[in-house]
């Protein structure tokens, strides 16, 4: 025999308690605390490890085990990851040269408009769009040979040609 099947009552609800109602100013209720009891009682003294971590720093405390502490530091505050903000390049177009978009990418960062790694990843990926574009060109190219010799352009070089005017 196979399990029986529960169904409801015609008329009653499978969850007599009802939804959750909000609380004030919409306020819902806090999801279960997952952590472990090491994670909260580290991170209740996280600011006294902060303190030990600046003495040792100064050769306060030099009998600290330094592994130690870095090891209860970094479980004990959150990872900090770099955000990125936008950064307008002034001057910067598509149709200046990539010698005339550089000069004013570094001339925006000596001004402090952002930094040189900012400006290091703005550049490889304008060095990077230049390349799939001269690429673009040279599949444009080699189809115009292709035809000019009167013969079939390959299937390959066509998809590629096709993928670009999309």
């Amino acid at each position: 025999m196979g399990a029986k099947i529960l169904k409801f009552q015609p008329g009653k609800t499978g969850n007599p308690r009802g939804r959750p109602k909000s609380l004030p100013d919409g306020v819902r209720i806090r999801k279960r605390d997952v952590r472990t009891p090491a994670e909260k009682y580290l991170e209740k003294h996280a600011e006294e490890l902060m303190k030990l971590a600046v003495e040792v720093a100064k050769g306060a405390k030099p009998e600290a085990d330094t592994a130690m502490l870095k090891t209860l530091i970094d479980r004990s505050t959150p990872t900090v990851r770099p955000t990125s903000k936008p950064v307008v390049w002034p001057g910067v177009k598509a149709t200046n040269t990539l010698e005339r978009n550089t000069s004013l990418v570094l001339a925006h960062v000596a001004n402090g408009g952002a930094s040189a790694a900012e400006a290091a990843e703005f550049l490889g990926v304008l060095k990077l769009s230049i390349e799939i574009a001269e690429r673009g060109n040279v599949v444009e190219q080699v189809a115009a040979i292709y035809r000019a010799k009167g013969l079939d352009v390959p299937p390959e070089i066509r998809a590629s040609l096709v993928a670009r005017e999309a």
